[in-house]
């Protein structure tokens, strides 16, 4: 491993620990657990250092994919609990911060499962409804006097 890593790898280390994550050596990857929003929400998650130049975003998995409060709400992909917090496309992660950088990912995570709780990403349900699907295959029961469009393509569903 070559030095920046190291570094890199430490910073992380010591940003997560001191929001109360610990380490899961099971993992292959650098991956902690702790909980998000300590105060109030109290839910359980992963995060999944996948690159530590920050190209791809850190994953933040729910562990308590049973617990009623998040199904079926936005931002959360499938039976992973896989939480869909920030767009990579759009941001830019500050791979010369790597700590501050983590924990910048987890209190977005912590906004966005917010909101979603309250309510307030609703209309995000809408956008991403297709991502709870296990294909791209969404059957919908039309009267059988509709005479609207309909459009049988449908885009890749975004998290």
């Amino acid at each position: 491993m070559d030095d920046g890593k190291t570094i890199s790898l430490q910073e992380i280390d010591a940003a997560l620990k001191q929001r109360g994550f610990v380490r899961d050596w099971q993992r292959p990857l650098p991956c902690y657990v702790g909980e998000l929003d300590k105060t109030a929400l109290r839910i359980p998650v992963s995060m999944e250092i996948q690159d530590t130049n920050f190209v791809r975003p850190p994953v933040v998995r729910l562990l308590r994919s049973g617990d009623a409060r998040l199904k079926p709400i936005a931002h959360v992909a499938g039976p992973e609990g896989l939480l869909c917090y920030l767009d990579a496309r759009a941001t830019v992660l500050d791979r010369y911060d790597p700590g501050g950088t983590v924990v910048r990912c987890l209190m977005e995570a912590e906004r966005v499962l917010r909101d979603a709780l309250r309510g307030r990403s609703d209309q995000n349900f809408v956008g991403e409804f297709l991502s709870y699907w296990a294909d791209l295959t969404a059957l919908v029961d039309l009267p059988a006097d509709f005479e609207g469009g309909s459009d049988d393509s449908l885009a890749e569903p975004s998290g």
